[in-house]
């Protein structure tokens, strides 16, 4: 089982069902299909147990470049991917990405059921 560690900002739209999604550096571990998953929130508290649902190659370039799998993502696919995670637009997404986290980034998307 795979610890998943998330904000407490979003731990209400994971316990609603809305958040089923969270980007994870490739350094932590490997994450695939049908993996049980333990959802945790600050303090370790387990919000939720699942399992995985798909995961995919991520690398998001200081260039602003996304890549899933093996596709570079087009500005639409961008805004997608960027809405699904909760934000507004794509610029929005990389502004907050970039402030948190060291670019390039490389990991995986985790998505459960």
């Amino acid at each position: 089982m795979h610890s998943v560690h998330l904000k407490p900002c979003d731990e209400q739209p994971v316990v609603n069902g809305v958040m089923k999604q969270t980007l994870m550096r490739s350094n932590v571990f490997d994450v695939r299909p049908d993996d049980r998953l333990k959802l945790i929130v600050a303090g370790h508290r387990c919000i939720r147990h699942t399992r995985c649902d798909e995961s995919h190659y991520l690398y998001i370039g200081s260039n602003k470049t996304i890549i899933i799998d093996d596709r570079v993502l087009s500005s639409q696919a961008a805004c997608k991917f960027s809405q699904d995670l909760g934000f507004d637009n794509y610029a929005d997404f990389y502004k907050q990405f970039k402030k948190a986290h060291r670019l390039p980034f490389e990991g995986q998307v985790v998505k459960w059921l």
